[in-house]
């Protein structure tokens, strides 16, 4: 077999075990949720001071979580594909005023980048870090 046709088998099997893994998933999804509310702290974004909790999700494919009066809903995984997982979510406010968000999240990188979504109306945010670890965001 000639190196080029290797290299093609190798990455042949590498998506076909990417989309198996990621394809189970979708149908049976992560474990519950472990480490929830670990930590706590404060965050500048856009000069605006927010408090955020620290979690990780990868609880049922929909999973609520409270903080400072804002439901974060996460869907795990509201979309796939041979590269990545999508995470979708909705972030409600006590006023049942509801803003949509997305992150992608794809194979393991050397050094993941947080991903940020902030509401329209500022008064919310959420952080995202490849691999489940987010950040609920709330305006101080």
């Amino acid at each position: 077999m000639s190196p080029r046709s290797q290299r093609v088998a190798i990455l042949g099997s590498i998506a076909v075990v990417l989309c198996l893994v990621l394809g189970s998933i979708a149908v049976f999804g992560f474990p519950a949720p472990n480490g929830s509310n670990t930590v706590a702290g404060v965050s500048v974004l856009d000069d605006r001071f927010y408090s955020y909790e620290n979690l990780s999700i990868f609880g049922p494919a929909w999973s609520n979580y409270t903080y400072r009066g804002v439901t974060f809903s996460f869907h795990l995984w509201c979309e796939i594909t041979p590269a990545a997982g999508k995470l979708c979510g909705n972030a409600t406010e006590s006023n049942h005023e509801s803003y949509p968000y997305a992150f992608w999240d794809g194979l393991p990188t050397r050094n993941p980048q947080w991903q940020t979504w902030v509401a329209p109306d500022y008064q919310e945010a959420v952080q995202y870090l490849q691999g489940g670890t987010v950040h609920l965001l709330v305006l101080e």
